[in-house]
């Protein structure tokens, strides 16, 4: 177990011990390596841009940005996938990264999460064919909590979870353009289970583009718990505790999820 620092490129003597000699980002597996099990790898600020899809399968690593949000990974206008976990790894906590233009893609085992805290993922350009906004879980647990997710859907179907029926989905806000999508294009796969959201919030630009009477829809009164769901479609029977009404971000168009002081989801998502 141990604490190791990357950076976009090496620093310093770039052995990984401090944030003055960071590995470079290419050495990502060496550092894992050397963090181990219950270790933590903090990536220094700076723009990661991404040549490539990705893979972050340290069991029990802590990958964390840090300093909050000031990491930012960028698929560079492409929707860059990363793998997170394998068939054996467990425990992996990914938290406090700015992602832009990429999917996650979670492996590992059910009864060992993988948990997402405190993260920001947006799309710079449209996409067609995301998986979630963006998180494919092969049906294996995964827990997020105080994220905000920006997607921004163009054509075909497009996952706003793919996931486990025991993960939870916690203080988060999802708020998807899917201006280019037919009705029914957002769903959820059609064999896996909803997670159980508590305190989100959902908002979307294009209610006709959201599942809602076929397969699994994307939210459910039984899957929501204090929820506030924004333009969402109608045939979605969505009542009390849960709030159907415009959640007024401070400024979505530039990425300030906050919530006014009048807002009527106060207590739900994320207000930061």
């Amino acid at each position: 177990m141990a604490t190791v620092y990357i950076a976009p490129t090496a620093q310093g003597s770039a052995d990984g011990t401090s944030e003055a000699n960071a590995y470079a980002y290419s050495s990502l597996s060496t550092a894992e390596s050397d963090a181990g099990s219950g270790g933590t790898i903090f990536f220094t600020d700076g723009t990661y841009t991404l040549s490539g899809n990705q893979t972050w399968d340290g069991s029990g690593i802590n990958y964390k940005s840090l300093n909050l949000k000031q990491a930012i990974i960028d698929g560079n206008s492409t929707l860059r996938q990363i793998s997170i976990g394998s068939a054996t790894s467990t425990n992996i906590l990914i938290s406090d990264f700015h992602f832009k233009d990429t999917c996650f893609i979670i492996d590992g085992t059910g009864t060992n999460p993988v948990s997402i805290s405190g993260i920001f993922l947006e799309y710079t350009a449209p996409f067609s064919r995301a998986y979630f906004g963006t998180i494919y879980g092969k049906g294996k647990r995964l827990d997020i909590t105080n994220s905000v997710f920006a997607p921004n859907y163009s054509a075909g179907d497009s996952l706003i979870y793919h996931g486990n029926s025991a993960s939870e989905v916690t203080n988060c806000t999802f708020n998807i353009t899917a201006t280019g999508l037919a009705a029914n294009a957002i769903r959820n796969f059609d064999s896996y289970s909803l997670p159980k959201y508590k305190n989100c919030i959902f908002t979307s630009d294009n209610s006709a583009a959201i599942q809602s009477t076929t397969g699994l829809s994307v939210i459910t009164n039984s899957s929501c718990t204090n929820c506030c769901i924004h333009d969402f479609g109608t045939s979605h029977t969505i009542t009390a505790p849960n709030i159907i009404d415009d959640p007024q971000f401070v400024d979505s168009s530039s990425g300030d999820y906050r919530l006014r002081p009048s807002s009527p989801c106060i207590n739900a998502g994320t207000a930061s």
